[in-house]
């Protein structure tokens, strides 16, 4: 116990230091924040973009800010949340006409997409865009992302860009599922009526993956694994939905059913009256996961149920799957080895990335320009009030000026909009905090610029 509590008082010390300290090698002071939304990337050329050279301009509208609003097209904007233009002037100083594909980054997760998803134009007209999912950004252990250069480590190199374009699902893998349909219980003993699945297995040649179980007790000397669930309730949870066990290689052996009072399943507290209907079947693991994904949408656990494309959240699924979960050779956490499908699934939804934006071939003619724009509503960085020291109420908005692949600048702005919304608390950006006009031409050699306000 004095061990224990140890690691979390120096747990605690830490992140109270981490809460305003600055990690930047630049003289500045910018804050290393417990809750980093992520820098605003700079646009990336994809096939490279010799001769062509950019001017860009960032406007932070904080028009609003501090309040929760609504904008006109649906989407809710909390009290840090604001509004970001971020627009390039593209110049082909080339004798011949040149054709470029751009891709323009942005951090979020699946939750969030239909509220951070930035609409694109070029020339000022609106264009439809490809959109590229990336891994989740932590890096295993999860690793949460916490400065703007952890963004530039894990984008440097072109890994995380080409890993995010490759197909890697095994989409006709061969599955036997087991799937268990009307489980009862009388309730009339037990605090939580449980069921449980025992069976041997070889663990070299065979896999399990689960969807409605709850607990997991495994001997990997002899082969033997137990599956267990609560028995759902009438009008409950997960009342009248099956429960499933997925096998990817040899099948397991004779599977005995046993009910007990509660999840603990002691012996002496076996319980008669807990029954399931089994049923074995073959398909591929795509065609499970597609119908345990629609299983999980209808059960409420998206957030944005109406608005993701469900084909996203299953290729990010099965990325994770197959590069940190059951089916890899790195399993990233003890929970992923348990093969537990609700895991996956729940972490493929809510978990940072960055995504990429891909608005097609961009054409400029010999000696002319393109003007592109992304807009997009951007979250604040913030500290976690109750271990803040010094920072209360402090929001950080970050801009990224370089990565691999992106444009040579030979200009760049930033505009501050709706100033009457906010105190400036620290930034490197220049702007004069009681002028009329908050703008300024920023130093495109510096790779960040930030800015951090407080509600006025």
């Amino acid at each position: 116990m004095k061990i224990v509590s140890i690691i979390l008082a120096v747990a605690i010390c830490l992140a109270l230091l981490g809460g305003c300290k600055s990690t930047d090698d630049t003289p500045y002071g910018a804050t290393q924040f417990m809750s980093y939304a992520g820098p605003v990337f700079p646009l990336m050329a994809l096939n490279g973009a010799d001769g062509i050279t950019a001017t860009r301009a960032v406007t932070f509208d904080f028009m609003g800010f501090g309040e929760t609003r609504t904008t006109a097209d649906g989407l809710q904007m909390y009290h840090n949340d604001i509004r970001i233009a971020d627009s390039y002037i593209l110049t082909n100083n080339t004798p011949y006409d040149t054709t470029i594909a751009v891709l323009y980054p942005f951090s979020g997760s699946l939750a969030q997409l239909d509220k951070l998803r930035p609409a694109v134009t070029v020339d000022g007209d609106a264009i439809a865009t490809q959109l590229i999912v990336g891994s989740l950004s932590g890096g295993f252990a999860l690793d949460t992302i916490t400065s703007w250069q952890g963004y530039v480590d894990l984008l440097s190199g072109g890994n995380y860009l080409s890993r995010a374009m490759q197909a890697s699902a095994p989409v006709g893998l061969p599955v036997i599922v087991y799937e268990f349909s009307n489980i009862h219980s009388d309730f009339t003993r037990g605090e939580a009526p449980s069921l449980a699945a025992s069976f041997d297995i070889d663990f070299e040649r065979s896999t399990v993956l689960t969807f409605g179980f709850n607990g997991l007790h495994l001997v990997t000397d002899v082969g033997f694994m137990r599956h267990a669930l609560f028995v759902p309730q009438a009008g409950g949870y997960r009342y009248d939905r099956s429960a499933y066990l997925v096998v990817i290689g040899d099948d397991i052996g004779v599977m005995s059913i046993q009910g007990y009072e509660n999840l603990g399943l002691h012996p002496g507290q076996e319980l008669d009256d807990v029954t399931a209907d089994v049923t074995r079947f073959e398909t591929t693991l795509s065609e499970i996961l597609q119908h345990l994904l629609n299983d999980f949408s209808d059960s409420g656990w998206l957030l944005e149920t109406d608005a993701l494309d469900k084909s996203l959240l299953y290729d990010a699924s099965m990325e994770l799957l197959v590069s940190y979960g059951a089916l890899s050779n790195t399993i990233a956490f003890l929970r992923y080895r348990s093969g537990c499908l609700f895991e996956i699934f729940n972490a493929a939804h809510l978990m940072e990335r960055v995504f990429f934006l891909s608005p097609a071939m961009i054409n400029i003619p010999a000696g002319e320009s393109v003007s592109i724009r992304a807009e997009f509503i951007k979250p604040g960085s913030f500290d976690f009030p109750s271990m803040s020291q010094g920072n209360e109420g402090v929001n950080g908005y970050d801009i990224l000026t370089r990565l691999d692949g992106s444009l040579q600048l030979t200009g760049l702005t930033a505009e501050i909009l709706g100033s009457q919304y906010i105190e400036i608390v620290r930034q490197n950006f220049g702007v004069a905090p009681d002028s009329a006009v908050l703008s300024s031409a920023l130093d495109f050699d510096e790779p960040h610029h930030f800015i951090e306000v407080r509600t006025r």
